[in-house]
């Protein structure tokens, strides 16, 4: 437990600091990771895995699944959150002054080549989504109906193997200027 703006921890003490879907929760991602910097040895590397919610989908489009998504990423943004977080990790990272940087897509397909695994993301999905229901549907971004629309869709995608989905994460690995340290 604690505030990864502002970690219990000397400067320079690690030497690898990961976050994974976290900078999507925090109110300012970039003091996040400027703390995350400031505790790396020089020489240090920083991996960020984070969202970018624009690159979801099904094929072909599930209209409920699509419109629940849309809720719950205006419900995280109404919150200080920033379900797209993941295309702006780059451009944060060169604004802290890192060097040797860089950010690649991570692609997470389910698709009908891999039933076992198109099954778990579908389940994982489902699960993800459904988490938000309590807090969507009594701030009103949402509503009964929506829900059992959701997971209606949800029951029929399983049945059938040549609905797929895509989604991508970004993956940025990035070096503290050790000259001049955040």
């Amino acid at each position: 437990r604690g505030d990864a703006s502002r970690l219990p921890f000397a400067s320079a003490c690690f030497d690898q600091v990961i976050t994974v879907w976290m900078l999507e929760h925090v109110l300012d991602p970039m003091q996040v990771m400027r703390e995350a910097l400031r505790v790396l040895k020089p020489g240090g590397l920083l991996v960020c895995t984070e969202v970018d919610n624009t690159s979801f989908g099904f094929s072909p489009t599930q209209c409920a699944i699509a419109e629940w998504w849309d809720c719950f990423n205006r419900y995280q943004a109404s919150n200080g959150g920033d379900p797209f977080v993941g295309r702006r990790l780059a451009e944060l990272a060169g604004r802290l002054g890192c060097r040797d940087f860089d950010s690649e897509q991570v692609a997470i397909i389910s698709s009908r080549r891999e039933p076992e695994r198109r099954l778990v993301l579908l389940e994982y999905l489902r699960d993800l989504l459904l988490s938000g229901a309590r807090n969507l549907l009594q701030a009103g971004y949402a509503d009964a109906g929506l829900l059992r629309r959701l997971q209606d869709e949800f029951n029929a995608v399983r049945e059938d193997p040549e609905v797929h989905f895509q989604y991508s994460a970004v993956r940025l690995r990035c070096r503290p200027n050790d000259g001049s340290r955040t």
